[in-house]
């Protein structure tokens, strides 16, 4: 949740008696050339690798970063010179694990406060190729993995569907509700009552979902019945409440 922190301004850059370097104990250091988001320029900018960020300045002696990359799920490669984007030699790329999705970092705004930046991927250019590979090195070191969201880099859930009592079969694509090949569909065993489901509502919080069925559709037909089956290892019976999945009992 690195990047969360940053939003919610709870990472701080403190600084020290006497006004040194707040990164005491960063990993490596040192000035590099980074290729704007939206504006396609090369701009030399002194680079610190600490606690799994990635923080960039304008001078060394700047406390405040003008930009901060969470190092979250996240790959680092070598960049292809061959690239319309990338013009530059001993370049590296950063980009999200979600190759399509936009890297989760922040940069200094206009107004002087921290903003969402507009990277698909991250240009960094090297002074050798030595250097190069030796910040490669060092950000993969500290790459930080989130086991619970390896694809896709978001924090947290736009839904959640508890497998208690339900069932899950492959759905006819004869149905007017159900027209996608390779699909399969999840229903309370009492097929008459909602699904025991929430997802995310307008305002952000968890709200009561609104399915009869879930309609799911895999790339393939293999694809379907590895998820139907895994599915199924994953269901839990309530022994006590086999048919309709009332909570409380009415006597």
């Amino acid at each position: 949740k690195i990047y969360d922190k940053i939003v919610l301004d709870e990472i701080k850059m403190e600084t020290h008696e006497g006004g040194g370097n707040p990164f005491l104990n960063a990993s490596k250091k040192g000035w590099l050339t980074k290729q704007g988001g939206r504006i396609k320029t090369w701009k030399k900018r002194w680079f610190i690798l600490s606690e799994n960020c990635l923080f960039y300045f304008k001078n060394p002696s700047d406390v405040e970063p003008c930009g901060i990359i969470p190092l979250e799920n996240i790959s680092v490669t070598v960049a292809p010179t061959t690239t319309s984007a990338n013009k530059k030699a001993c370049c590296f790329m950063l980009q999200s694990n979600n190759a399509a999705e936009l890297m989760k970092a922040s940069k200094v705004g206009s107004d002087g406060t921290m903003v969402k930046a507009n990277h698909l991927v991250y240009f960094i250019s090297a002074a050798s190729a030595a250097e190069m590979d030796s910040w490669i090195h060092a950000i993969n070191s500290n790459i930080h993995k989130n086991p619970f969201w390896e694809g896709p880099s978001d924090v947290e859930p736009c839904g959640i569907i508890p497998l208690e009592n339900i069932s899950v079969t492959v759905a006819p694509t004869t149905t007017s509700a159900n027209k996608k090949a390779c699909c399969f569909m999840l229903q309370s065993n009492n097929a008459a009552e909602l699904m025991k489901a929430s997802k995310v509502g307008s305002d952000g919080t968890m709200v009561k979902a609104n399915h009869l069925v879930y309609f799911i559709s895999a790339a393939s037909a293999a694809e379907m019945d590895s998820w139907i089956h895994a599915i199924n290892s994953n269901i839990h019976k309530n022994p006590f409440w086999e048919g309709p999945s009332d909570v409380e009992p009415c006597g």
